[in-house]
């Protein structure tokens, strides 16, 4: 990926959201680990809690 990838602009919801649009198989868990291709830095629990909340407030 480049530093012009737009998906680094993406939240962890995003992803999943478009993810699952996409792919039939893809889940919460793919987008964490998708979004932590993309931040590397990012902490995995913290990543998988805002997902949870931003779900629950759908």
């Amino acid at each position: 990926m480049t530093s012009a990838d737009h998906r680094v602009n993406y939240s962890v919801l995003d992803l999943y959201v478009v993810g699952s649009r996409m792919t039939d198989d893809f889940d919460e868990e793919a987008a964490v680990d998708y979004f932590l291709e993309l931040h590397p830095e990012a902490d995995r629990d913290a990543v998988r809690a805002e997902l949870d909340r931003e779900l629950a407030k759908l």
